[in-house]
């Protein structure tokens, strides 16, 4: 099976969690494409690339978003790719998650990917559409031993279900979920870049 894929020079694209791991990775895939980065992460540091802005903020704090999202258009004059990857999760058995992890998972993998997406969508709109792509955790899916149900959030932040689908118009939008997992797991085929309904 072959892939076409589209020609990204030029494009600008805003990744949240991007100083490392799969936000890092897709940071480098993209730029090696000719794509302008907005890196945004807690640390503010991120791969050194050229076209690139390195943002400093809490996704799960509305206002440092809102400045991020708006600093990367007035640097680049539009956006055109986010990808909402910033995820954190607590491991052991469920009675015995601390309640601040609680609060710090719906915080950053709910609320942040929320403001981020209200934050971009009228951007995207004003670029006549673009692509919102949301990272998950293939734990929240299928749950690890004694975990499920604390995973569940990091993979509950499925775009058609906080109301971006409706947002964009449906000629202009190419809405994309996915889910982080091991290279050829059988159980997720395809699931990197499943496009949502």
């Amino acid at each position: 099976m072959s892939y076409q894929t589209a020609d990204l020079t030029g494009k600008v694209a805003f990744i949240t969690g991007a100083s490392s791991g799969i936000g890092a990775e897709v940071a480098r895939s993209l730029r090696a494409q000719g794509v302008k980065l907005a890196l945004f992460s807690r640390s503010g540091s991120a791969p050194e690339l050229p076209d690139t802005l390195q943002l400093r903020g809490d996704v799960g704090n509305r206002a440092d978003v809102d400045a991020a999202i708006q600093t990367t258009v007035d640097t680049y004059g539009h956006l055109d790719i986010v990808v909402a990857n910033a995820g954190v999760g607590s491991y052991g058995q469920f009675v015995d998650v601390p309640e601040q992890h609680e609060d710090e998972m719906i915080r950053t993998n709910v609320l942040g990917t929320i403001y981020v997406y209200r934050a971009a969508v009228p951007h995207l709109q004003a670029a006549g559409g673009g692509d919102l792509i949301t990272v998950a955790s293939e734990a929240g899916r299928r749950g690890l031993p004694a975990t499920e149900q604390v995973q569940r959030g990091r993979s509950e932040v499925p775009t058609r279900d906080v109301g971006v689908a409706g947002s964009v118009p449906r000629a202009a939008q190419r809405l994309h979920q996915g889910c982080s997992s091991r290279a050829g797991d059988p159980a997720a085929p395809g699931a990197a870049t499943s496009p949502a309904r």
